[in-house]
């Protein structure tokens, strides 16, 4: 998509453009079989990432605290707070 620019000249937007690939006769075997390893390597480091930042993650505050009450306390309280009136729909 082009368009035209304050000064008349026609500009071009970043979505508009497309690499072309490589032309296989460029370069060797070895450069390509390189180009293979390091994507794959470079997949390998981000699955690995992904999973440490998913096992270092925390619960939000109000999660952590729900889960430190043990269930049968959990719904004893609701039972209690349910016979005194008052509405449980939005408690946890």
């Amino acid at each position: 998509m082009c368009s035209d620019g304050a000064d008349g000249r026609r500009t071009r937007s970043r979505s508009d453009f497309k690499a072309n690939p490589v032309p296989k006769n460029l370069f060797s075997d070895q450069v390509y079989d390189q180009m293979r390893e390091d994507q794959f390597y470079r997949a390998l480091r981000k699955k690995i990432r992904a999973q440490e930042m998913l096992e270092s993650a925390k619960k939000p505050p109000s999660m952590e605290a729900r889960d430190a009450i043990p269930k049968k306390v959990h719904y004893i309280i609701i039972i209690i707070i349910s016979k005194m009136g008052f509405d449980i729909s939005s408690f946890p």
